[in-house]
Protein backbone atom coordinates (compact mmCIF):
# COMPACT_ATOMS: atom_id res chain seq x y z
CA UNK A 1 0.00 0.00 0.00
CA UNK A 2 2.37 2.54 0.65
CA UNK A 3 4.22 1.87 -2.50
CA UNK A 4 1.18 2.89 -4.18
CA UNK A 5 0.62 5.89 -2.48
CA UNK A 6 4.03 7.08 -3.39
CA UNK A 7 3.16 6.27 -6.87
CA UNK A 8 0.07 8.16 -6.71
CA UNK A 9 1.86 10.96 -4.82
CA UNK A 10 4.60 11.10 -7.82
CA UNK A 11 2.06 10.68 -10.56
CA UNK A 12 0.04 13.53 -9.10
CA UNK A 13 3.15 15.96 -9.05
CA UNK A 14 3.74 15.42 -12.17
CA UNK A 15 1.07 15.89 -13.55
CA UNK A 16 0.85 19.64 -11.67
CA UNK A 17 4.37 20.46 -13.44
CA UNK A 18 3.21 19.31 -16.83
CA UNK A 19 -0.32 21.87 -16.44
CA UNK A 20 2.09 24.44 -15.09
CA UNK A 21 4.58 24.09 -17.91
CA UNK A 22 1.62 24.22 -20.25
CA UNK A 23 -0.25 26.91 -18.65
CA UNK A 24 3.17 29.10 -18.84
CA UNK A 25 3.92 27.88 -22.55
CA UNK A 26 -0.06 29.48 -23.24
CA UNK A 27 1.53 32.56 -21.71
CA UNK A 28 4.36 33.22 -23.44
CA UNK A 29 7.05 31.83 -21.05
CA UNK A 30 9.48 28.84 -22.46
CA UNK A 31 9.27 26.72 -19.80
CA UNK A 32 11.67 23.26 -18.70
CA UNK A 33 10.59 20.52 -16.70
CA UNK A 34 13.68 19.98 -14.62
CA UNK A 35 12.46 18.36 -11.36
CA UNK A 36 15.39 19.34 -9.72
CA UNK A 37 15.79 19.50 -5.83
CA UNK A 38 14.89 23.19 -5.01
CA UNK A 39 12.37 23.55 -8.40
CA UNK A 40 10.90 21.76 -11.14
CA UNK A 41 10.67 23.67 -13.91
CA UNK A 42 12.74 26.60 -15.27
CA UNK A 43 11.55 29.38 -17.29
CA UNK A 44 12.59 32.11 -19.25
CA UNK A 45 10.87 35.52 -19.54
CA UNK A 46 12.87 38.23 -21.52
CA UNK A 47 16.19 37.76 -20.42
CA UNK A 48 15.39 36.39 -16.48
CA UNK A 49 15.44 32.81 -15.54
CA UNK A 50 12.66 31.77 -13.03
CA UNK A 51 12.90 28.93 -10.73
CA UNK A 52 9.21 27.25 -10.15
CA UNK A 53 8.47 25.39 -7.52
CA UNK A 54 5.36 23.23 -7.98
CA UNK A 55 2.84 21.84 -5.36
CA UNK A 56 0.45 20.16 -6.82
CA UNK A 57 -3.33 18.41 -4.86
CA UNK A 58 -5.88 16.14 -6.30
CA UNK A 59 -8.08 15.94 -2.87
CA UNK A 60 -8.88 18.08 0.04
CA UNK A 61 -8.36 17.35 3.53
CA UNK A 62 -11.90 16.04 4.99
CA UNK A 63 -12.12 17.82 7.78
CA UNK A 64 -11.30 21.55 6.97
CA UNK A 65 -11.96 20.81 2.87
CA UNK A 66 -9.10 22.98 2.45
CA UNK A 67 -6.07 22.28 -0.44
CA UNK A 68 -3.62 21.74 1.94
CA UNK A 69 0.43 22.31 0.35
CA UNK A 70 3.02 21.74 2.77
CA UNK A 71 5.69 24.42 2.55
CA UNK A 72 8.78 22.64 3.59
CA UNK A 73 11.20 19.81 1.70
CA UNK A 74 12.95 17.48 3.29
CA UNK A 75 11.98 19.15 6.98
CA UNK A 76 13.10 22.59 5.67
CA UNK A 77 11.37 25.37 5.17
CA UNK A 78 10.66 26.29 1.55
CA UNK A 79 11.89 30.07 0.90
CA UNK A 80 13.23 32.39 -1.95
CA UNK A 81 16.45 30.15 -1.84
CA UNK A 82 14.71 27.14 -3.26
CA UNK A 83 12.17 29.00 -6.33
CA UNK A 84 11.60 32.53 -7.09
CA UNK A 85 8.00 31.50 -8.00
CA UNK A 86 5.63 28.58 -6.14
CA UNK A 87 2.97 27.19 -8.50
CA UNK A 88 0.01 25.86 -6.30
CA UNK A 89 -2.08 23.64 -8.44
CA UNK A 90 -5.33 22.27 -7.81
CA UNK A 91 -5.66 19.56 -10.49
CA UNK A 92 -9.51 18.59 -10.19
CA UNK A 93 -10.33 22.00 -11.67
CA UNK A 94 -7.11 22.39 -13.47
CA UNK A 95 -6.03 25.59 -11.60
CA UNK A 96 -3.10 27.41 -10.96
CA UNK A 97 -2.07 30.14 -8.10
CA UNK A 98 1.44 31.97 -8.48
CA UNK A 99 2.76 33.29 -5.41
CA UNK A 100 6.48 34.87 -4.56
CA UNK A 101 7.99 33.15 -1.73
CA UNK A 102 7.93 36.16 0.89
CA UNK A 103 3.88 35.33 0.58
CA UNK A 104 4.08 31.83 1.30
CA UNK A 105 7.18 32.05 4.38
CA UNK A 106 4.50 32.89 7.54
CA UNK A 107 3.56 29.33 8.17
CA UNK A 108 4.51 25.87 7.10
CA UNK A 109 1.05 24.86 5.19
CA UNK A 110 -0.65 27.04 3.04
CA UNK A 111 -4.21 25.98 3.02
CA UNK A 112 -6.29 26.99 0.36
CA UNK A 113 -10.27 26.61 -0.14
CA UNK A 114 -11.52 25.67 -3.71
CA UNK A 115 -13.25 29.13 -4.28
CA UNK A 116 -9.74 30.75 -4.14
CA UNK A 117 -8.85 29.04 -7.09
CA UNK A 118 -11.35 30.94 -9.01
CA UNK A 119 -10.71 34.65 -7.92
CA UNK A 120 -8.22 35.30 -10.65
CA UNK A 121 -7.55 33.79 -13.60
CA UNK A 122 -4.09 31.65 -14.45
CA UNK A 123 -3.05 34.27 -16.71
CA UNK A 124 -3.73 36.88 -13.80
CA UNK A 125 -2.05 34.90 -11.33
CA UNK A 126 1.00 34.93 -13.01
CA UNK A 127 1.03 38.32 -14.05
CA UNK A 128 0.36 39.65 -11.01
CA UNK A 129 3.57 37.16 -9.26
CA UNK A 130 6.29 38.16 -12.48
CA UNK A 131 5.22 42.66 -11.30
CA UNK A 132 5.90 41.61 -7.85
CA UNK A 133 9.21 39.84 -8.67
CA UNK A 134 10.36 42.43 -11.77
CA UNK A 135 9.29 45.58 -9.77
CA UNK A 136 11.52 44.40 -7.08
CA UNK A 137 8.77 43.64 -4.61
CA UNK A 138 10.04 40.31 -3.74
Amino acid sequence: MLKDRAIQKRIVGRAGEFLTAYHLELLGVSPRIVGGEDFDIVAIRGNRLLRIQVKTRDKTEKIRNTYSFPLTKNKMRLSKDNADIFAFVCLPVEKILFYTPEIIQKSQTLRLQPEDFFKMTIEESWKNCLGRILNGLE
